[in-house]
């Protein structure tokens, strides 16, 4: 690595050549990294209900994200604020990624849908300023449900997306993206709609390449690194951290010195019972799911 934090050449455990998705929580509550149930260890949501009293300091991330355009492949990077309006010099670091970005990737801004509401005027604004701003919306109780309708002046560059818990927060909104949400308490609702059977595998259309891909790579996690609010970087937010931003020149530098994270490579040939199963190749990969249920079996197929 050269002084400015630049690489000099490829290698085979060079990570940051391999980046896509870079997940960002600006802020939240250092105790919730450790409750499996909560949504923030589901997927890249935000919890508006959440007590913060954690916050990344705006000015070293920024230090840190220098030279995020050496990450080729990066696509999609996803910034999580439970309080964009107490967050210090947010529209300032949203600036900043806008600017330090290529055109052709994608920032979500992930936010409440109530505070999406509220503040509708100011997001229409950034939108207009910044062609590759995008907005996922999250609809997290069923007095939200409906609200959505009143976003209509965002269009199609605003996402909506539901937390369901029970068939209960099902409906017909074909405008919602529903997404699973396993509290501990819900396993019954999981079994039913959530598991997968053998008519699910038969009714898949794979190519030989995807069953590849699913043999030799977890397509669910690979090229996936998460920043937290507390400084530590994950590709796997339920395994170990990778290292603190805190503690290296920037980003770049620390995954580069970084082997692959086994999540990336973590198949189901690698863990039971899934490594005994004829159907192991043409199952979806691991997920989150399976961490937060604390089994990596989810099928109603029975090995016996």
């Amino acid at each position: 690595y050269s002084e400015e934090g630049s690489p000099q050449s490829k290698t085979l455990t060079d990570m940051s050549w391999d980046i896509t998705k870079l997940n960002i929580y600006l802020d939240g509550n250092v105790r919730n990294l450790s409750d499996s149930f909560h949504p923030i260890k589901q997927a890249v949501f935000c919890d508006s209900n959440l007590e913060v009293n954690d916050r990344i300091n705006a000015q070293l991330l920024m230090e840190k994200l220098q030279g995020i355009e050496k990450l080729i492949y990066l696509q999609e990077v996803n910034i999580i604020c439970n309080q964009p309006n107490r967050y210090p010099e947010y529209n300032r670091f949203l600036y900043f990624l806008c600017t330090s970005l290529r055109k052709q990737i994608k920032l979500y801004l992930v936010v409440d849908l109530s505070y999406l509401i509220s503040n509708v005027y100011q997001y229409e604004k950034l939108l207009l300023t910044h062609d590759n701003i995008f907005i996922k919306a999250i609809i997290n109780s069923q007095k939200n449900d409906a609200l959505h309708a009143n976003v209509t002046i965002l269009g199609n560059r605003c996402r909506y997306i539901k937390m369901v818990y029970s068939e209960n927060d099902l409906d017909d909104n074909e405008h919602c993206q529903y997404i699973p949400i396993f509290n501990g308490n819900n396993i019954d609702f999981f079994e039913k709609n959530v598991f997968i059977d053998e008519d699910d595998l038969y009714d898949q259309s794979l190519s030989m390449q995807d069953i590849f891909r699913r043999k030799t790579m977890n397509e669910f996690y690979f090229g996936n690194t998460t920043i937290m609010f507390d400084g530590n970087v994950y590709n796997n937010i339920f395994l170990k951290s990778i290292g603190n931003i805190n503690s290296c020149y920037n980003l770049i530098q620390l995954l580069s010195n970084n082997d692959k994270n086994n999540s990336w490579f973590l198949t189901r040939d690698k863990i039971t019972p899934c490594n005994k199963c004829i159907y192991r190749y043409l199952c979806p990969p691991i997920s989150n799911y399976e961490f937060a249920i604390n089994r990596f079996n989810l099928c109603n197929y029975d090995l016996q």
